[in-house]
């Protein structure tokens, strides 16, 4: 089991003394990337944001991130949840473990996360009555392209009624 020192030398002090809690939707997509780093792999069940004295965790096939929760000696943020990815991939403190969390630790610091690379753009919301214009103007071609259909469908049936009628009279 690595020591306390060893630790701090490979992860604690990589992490920036003063951070922002990460926004639900930050926390959610930072930790699929987390976890796919760590596992090589992607996480195929949902992936959820818990609340209050709950760990970042598998639970009944869901991931739960708790963006704000620290963990022991771990401070909450991504420190935590980074913490808590290394365990699930590991399932065991030691070596192994403490290099996945350094890894992870690079990896979260490379990419940004702290500074909001993950963060999405606002969508913009466009005019319920905009939207419905739209969808009865797709119905009203889609059944106008099926009359045309019908249309020449008659027509030609027509034909071949006069057809058969003059070989049979």
């Amino acid at each position: 089991m690595p020591s306390r020192k060893e630790y701090n030398r490979l992860v604690n002090k990589k992490w920036p003394a003063e951070m922002d809690i990460p926004s639900d939707q930050e926390a959610i997509a930072g930790a699929k990337l987390l976890y796919r780093r760590a596992t090589g792999r992607a996480f195929k069940g949902k992936v959820k944001i818990t609340r209050g004295n709950r760990y970042t965790w598998t639970y009944r096939g869901e991931l739960r991130v708790n963006p704000d929760r620290p963990h022991g000696h771990v401070r909450g943020g991504w420190p935590s949840i980074v913490h808590l990815i290394s365990h699930l991939a590991h399932n065991a403190h030691g070596e192994k473990q403490l290099a996945i969390e350094c890894d992870l630790t690079n990896y979260c610091l490379e990419k940004g996360f702290l500074t909001g690379s993950l963060r999405r753009a606002p969508r913009k919301k466009k005019d319920v009555v905009i939207v419905r214009a739209e969808r009865v103007d797709k119905r009203l071609k889609a059944w106008e392209t099926k009359q045309k259909r019908a249309t020449t469908a008659i027509r030609k049936l027509r034909a071949q009624k006069r057809y058969y009628d003059k070989k049979l009279a």
